[in-house]
């Protein structure tokens, strides 16, 4: 489905995506320089690293589902009664 929709674009479209400035971007990166943080950067890491411990939290709170859990509780109260 993607190839047809793909193919149906001019190619003018497809090479104004490409950027070709990437390969001067990377170069001071690649031999130890700094580069400038771009705005984008700091929301992603902080959302990034949210998301990450809302999910640990999650899977730390969540409820116990497992059968043998189950099967202790309903034996406990067969055994009370």
């Amino acid at each position: 489905m993607f190839a047809r929709l793909v193919r149906k674009i001019p190619v003018q479209r497809l090479v104004r995506c490409i950027h070709e400035e990437a390969a001067q971007e990377a170069a001071p990166k690649m031999f130890g320089g700094k580069h400038a943080r771009e705005s984008w950067e700091l929301p992603t890491y902080i959302f990034l690293a949210g998301g990450m411990v809302m999910g640990a939290i999650g899977l730390w709170a969540q409820k116990n589902t497992s059968i043998t859990t189950w099967a202790r509780e309903k034996a406990s109260k067969r055994l009370e009664n």
